[in-house]
């Protein structure tokens, strides 16, 4: 598991841009979790995980298709890019 100080280096090498809220904001909090719980549920747990780089090396093509494909329904079962457009 990593450790706070050990996030910024293995997001920044996966593409990743890192965010931080001010503490005590639970708003951002709840999203996040449900962000990690789908996440882990939609792709983690069905992908083939050999090892901790396969799950790095994965990131960006999960990061994608979440934006890009996933249906989401707070968005009324739009992609995120598709309300964007």
């Amino acid at each position: 598991m990593l450790h706070t100080c050990q996030h910024p280096p293995v997001c920044t090498d996966a593409g990743i841009k890192t965010c931080y809220h001010t503490g005590g904001q639970s708003a951002g909090n709840g999203m996040a979790e449900s962000f990690v719980k789908t996440f882990r549920r939609d792709y983690a747990h069905l992908a083939d995980r050999p090892n901790s780089q396969a799950v790095i090396n994965a990131l960006k093509q999960w990061f994608e298709y979440y934006n890009e494909g996933h249906r989401h329904i707070a968005l009324r079962y739009l992609s995120s890019r598709q309300l964007q457009e």
